[in-house]
Protein backbone atom coordinates (compact mmCIF):
# COMPACT_ATOMS: atom_id res chain seq x y z
CA UNK A 1 0.00 0.00 0.00
CA UNK A 2 2.82 2.44 0.83
CA UNK A 3 4.40 1.83 -2.57
CA UNK A 4 1.06 2.63 -4.24
CA UNK A 5 0.84 6.01 -2.49
CA UNK A 6 4.47 6.76 -3.34
CA UNK A 7 3.76 5.97 -6.99
CA UNK A 8 0.70 8.27 -6.98
CA UNK A 9 2.71 11.11 -5.44
CA UNK A 10 5.60 10.66 -7.85
CA UNK A 11 3.34 10.71 -10.92
CA UNK A 12 1.49 13.77 -9.63
CA UNK A 13 4.64 15.78 -8.93
CA UNK A 14 6.22 14.79 -12.25
CA UNK A 15 3.20 15.82 -14.27
CA UNK A 16 2.37 19.06 -12.46
CA UNK A 17 5.99 20.13 -12.92
CA UNK A 18 5.30 20.28 -16.66
CA UNK A 19 2.21 22.51 -16.48
CA UNK A 20 2.08 24.79 -19.53
CA UNK A 21 -1.02 26.87 -18.89
CA UNK A 22 -3.41 28.38 -16.36
CA UNK A 23 -5.04 25.76 -14.09
CA UNK A 24 -8.84 25.67 -14.13
CA UNK A 25 -10.98 24.86 -11.12
CA UNK A 26 -14.46 23.44 -11.09
CA UNK A 27 -17.02 21.26 -9.36
CA UNK A 28 -19.22 18.33 -10.39
CA UNK A 29 -22.22 16.27 -9.30
CA UNK A 30 -23.53 12.97 -10.59
CA UNK A 31 -24.69 9.42 -9.98
CA UNK A 32 -23.06 6.02 -10.13
CA UNK A 33 -24.22 2.45 -10.75
CA UNK A 34 -22.07 -0.05 -8.90
CA UNK A 35 -21.68 -3.65 -7.83
CA UNK A 36 -19.41 -5.82 -5.72
CA UNK A 37 -17.10 -7.86 -7.92
CA UNK A 38 -16.05 -11.16 -6.39
CA UNK A 39 -13.47 -13.82 -7.06
CA UNK A 40 -13.83 -16.99 -5.02
CA UNK A 41 -12.61 -20.55 -4.72
CA UNK A 42 -16.10 -21.42 -3.47
CA UNK A 43 -18.64 -20.98 -6.33
CA UNK A 44 -21.64 -20.82 -3.99
CA UNK A 45 -20.08 -17.97 -2.03
CA UNK A 46 -19.30 -16.03 -5.20
CA UNK A 47 -22.85 -16.40 -6.49
CA UNK A 48 -24.27 -14.60 -3.45
CA UNK A 49 -23.69 -11.25 -5.16
CA UNK A 50 -25.63 -9.84 -8.09
CA UNK A 51 -23.77 -9.56 -11.41
CA UNK A 52 -25.68 -6.42 -12.33
CA UNK A 53 -24.70 -2.84 -11.51
CA UNK A 54 -27.79 -2.46 -9.35
CA UNK A 55 -26.64 -0.10 -6.60
CA UNK A 56 -27.33 3.59 -7.30
CA UNK A 57 -25.15 6.12 -5.52
CA UNK A 58 -24.51 9.86 -5.46
CA UNK A 59 -21.24 11.71 -6.08
CA UNK A 60 -20.09 15.29 -5.63
CA UNK A 61 -16.69 16.94 -5.70
CA UNK A 62 -14.24 19.57 -6.88
CA UNK A 63 -11.55 19.35 -9.55
CA UNK A 64 -8.53 21.16 -10.89
CA UNK A 65 -7.35 20.86 -14.51
CA UNK A 66 -3.70 21.50 -15.46
CA UNK A 67 -2.85 21.93 -19.17
CA UNK A 68 0.36 20.00 -19.86
CA UNK A 69 1.05 19.94 -23.57
CA UNK A 70 -1.05 20.33 -26.69
CA UNK A 71 -4.11 18.08 -26.46
CA UNK A 72 -3.05 16.75 -23.05
CA UNK A 73 -4.12 17.78 -19.55
CA UNK A 74 -4.03 16.52 -15.97
CA UNK A 75 -7.14 16.53 -13.81
CA UNK A 76 -7.16 16.06 -10.05
CA UNK A 77 -10.42 15.45 -8.19
CA UNK A 78 -11.50 15.35 -4.56
CA UNK A 79 -14.99 14.53 -3.41
CA UNK A 80 -17.57 12.16 -1.96
CA UNK A 81 -18.99 9.06 -3.62
CA UNK A 82 -21.32 6.26 -2.61
CA UNK A 83 -20.72 2.76 -3.98
CA UNK A 84 -22.16 -0.63 -3.09
CA UNK A 85 -23.73 -3.83 -4.31
CA UNK A 86 -26.75 -6.09 -4.10
CA UNK A 87 -27.24 -9.71 -3.14
CA UNK A 88 -28.46 -11.98 -5.95
CA UNK A 89 -32.26 -12.08 -6.06
CA UNK A 90 -32.36 -15.88 -6.18
CA UNK A 91 -29.94 -16.30 -3.27
CA UNK A 92 -31.65 -17.82 -0.21
CA UNK A 93 -28.56 -18.63 1.85
CA UNK A 94 -28.29 -15.13 3.34
CA UNK A 95 -30.77 -12.77 5.01
CA UNK A 96 -29.19 -9.49 3.92
CA UNK A 97 -30.01 -7.61 0.72
CA UNK A 98 -27.14 -5.26 -0.05
CA UNK A 99 -24.15 -3.15 0.92
CA UNK A 100 -23.42 0.58 0.85
CA UNK A 101 -19.99 2.27 1.10
CA UNK A 102 -19.37 6.00 1.53
CA UNK A 103 -15.93 7.15 0.39
CA UNK A 104 -13.76 10.23 0.07
CA UNK A 105 -12.50 9.94 -3.51
CA UNK A 106 -9.12 11.37 -4.54
CA UNK A 107 -8.25 10.90 -8.22
CA UNK A 108 -5.48 11.87 -10.62
CA UNK A 109 -6.22 11.39 -14.33
CA UNK A 110 -4.54 12.13 -17.65
CA UNK A 111 -6.89 13.32 -20.39
CA UNK A 112 -6.11 13.48 -24.09
CA UNK A 113 -8.14 15.51 -26.57
CA UNK A 114 -9.29 13.22 -29.37
CA UNK A 115 -11.59 15.34 -31.53
CA UNK A 116 -14.15 18.13 -31.20
CA UNK A 117 -13.87 18.56 -27.42
CA UNK A 118 -14.02 14.81 -26.71
CA UNK A 119 -11.39 13.40 -24.33
CA UNK A 120 -10.17 9.93 -23.48
CA UNK A 121 -8.84 9.61 -19.95
CA UNK A 122 -7.35 7.22 -17.46
CA UNK A 123 -5.75 7.38 -14.06
CA UNK A 124 -5.62 6.28 -10.47
CA UNK A 125 -8.00 6.79 -7.58
CA UNK A 126 -7.53 6.46 -3.83
CA UNK A 127 -10.73 6.10 -1.76
CA UNK A 128 -10.99 6.48 2.02
CA UNK A 129 -13.90 4.65 3.66
CA UNK A 130 -16.13 6.91 5.77
CA UNK A 131 -18.96 4.48 6.46
CA UNK A 132 -20.20 1.07 5.37
CA UNK A 133 -23.68 -0.35 5.93
CA UNK A 134 -25.04 -3.87 5.43
CA UNK A 135 -28.77 -3.81 4.74
CA UNK A 136 -31.35 -6.34 5.87
CA UNK A 137 -34.03 -4.59 3.82
CA UNK A 138 -34.36 -1.27 1.99
CA UNK A 139 -34.42 0.92 5.11
CA UNK A 140 -32.87 -1.26 7.80
CA UNK A 141 -29.15 -1.91 8.20
CA UNK A 142 -26.18 -1.73 10.54
CA UNK A 143 -22.65 -0.33 10.41
CA UNK A 144 -19.91 -2.70 9.26
CA UNK A 145 -16.90 -0.35 9.06
CA UNK A 146 -14.56 -2.78 10.81
CA UNK A 147 -15.09 -5.48 8.17
CA UNK A 148 -13.63 -3.52 5.24
CA UNK A 149 -10.27 -1.94 4.41
CA UNK A 150 -10.16 1.79 5.06
CA UNK A 151 -8.26 2.47 1.82
CA UNK A 152 -9.58 1.32 -1.57
CA UNK A 153 -7.05 2.10 -4.35
CA UNK A 154 -8.32 1.72 -7.88
CA UNK A 155 -8.14 2.54 -11.57
CA UNK A 156 -10.43 4.90 -13.47
CA UNK A 157 -11.01 4.92 -17.23
CA UNK A 158 -13.45 7.08 -19.11
CA UNK A 159 -14.46 9.69 -21.65
CA UNK A 160 -15.31 13.36 -21.27
CA UNK A 161 -16.93 16.08 -23.34
CA UNK A 162 -16.49 19.81 -22.76
CA UNK A 163 -18.97 22.39 -24.00
CA UNK A 164 -17.66 25.84 -23.12
CA UNK A 165 -17.49 25.70 -19.30
CA UNK A 166 -19.69 22.62 -18.92
CA UNK A 167 -18.10 19.17 -18.49
CA UNK A 168 -19.77 15.80 -19.02
CA UNK A 169 -17.93 12.75 -17.68
CA UNK A 170 -18.42 9.00 -17.89
CA UNK A 171 -16.01 6.87 -15.83
CA UNK A 172 -15.52 3.23 -14.97
CA UNK A 173 -13.85 2.44 -11.63
CA UNK A 174 -12.48 -0.86 -10.35
CA UNK A 175 -10.61 -1.65 -7.15
CA UNK A 176 -7.09 -3.00 -7.65
CA UNK A 177 -7.04 -4.60 -4.18
CA UNK A 178 -9.84 -6.42 -2.34
CA UNK A 179 -11.88 -4.28 0.04
CA UNK A 180 -12.60 -7.43 2.06
CA UNK A 181 -11.36 -11.01 2.17
CA UNK A 182 -14.03 -13.45 3.34
CA UNK A 183 -13.04 -16.70 5.01
CA UNK A 184 -14.35 -19.99 3.67
CA UNK A 185 -17.37 -21.71 5.11
CA UNK A 186 -17.57 -24.30 7.89
CA UNK A 187 -14.73 -22.83 9.97
CA UNK A 188 -12.18 -22.67 7.16
CA UNK A 189 -9.25 -20.25 7.66
CA UNK A 190 -8.70 -19.89 3.89
CA UNK A 191 -9.51 -16.47 2.40
CA UNK A 192 -11.76 -17.89 -0.27
CA UNK A 193 -13.66 -14.80 -1.48
CA UNK A 194 -12.19 -11.41 -2.40
CA UNK A 195 -14.56 -8.45 -2.79
CA UNK A 196 -13.89 -5.40 -4.98
CA UNK A 197 -15.82 -2.27 -5.91
CA UNK A 198 -16.80 -1.79 -9.56
CA UNK A 199 -18.85 1.16 -10.80
CA UNK A 200 -19.93 3.26 -13.76
CA UNK A 201 -20.14 6.96 -12.87
CA UNK A 202 -21.68 9.83 -14.84
CA UNK A 203 -21.42 13.46 -13.83
CA UNK A 204 -21.86 17.03 -15.00
CA UNK A 205 -19.50 19.79 -13.94
CA UNK A 206 -18.77 23.47 -14.30
CA UNK A 207 -15.39 25.16 -14.82
CA UNK A 208 -14.85 28.51 -13.11
CA UNK A 209 -13.59 31.23 -15.47
CA UNK A 210 -11.04 33.35 -13.57
CA UNK A 211 -10.77 35.83 -16.45
CA UNK A 212 -14.26 37.21 -15.95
Amino acid sequence: MKSYFLFVLTVYLFLTNDVSGQPKFGFHVGIGQSKIGTKSTEPMQEQEFSNGFGHTGFLIGASCMFPLKESLLLRTQFGYINRGGDVAMDNTSTDYTGFSFNYLDMSVMLERLIKNDFYLKGGISVNYLLRSIQFWDKNLGHRTDDLYDKIDPGIKLGVAYQYRYILFDLNFFTSVLPIRRVMGRFGSTVQSTKMRNKSFEISIGYLIDHKK
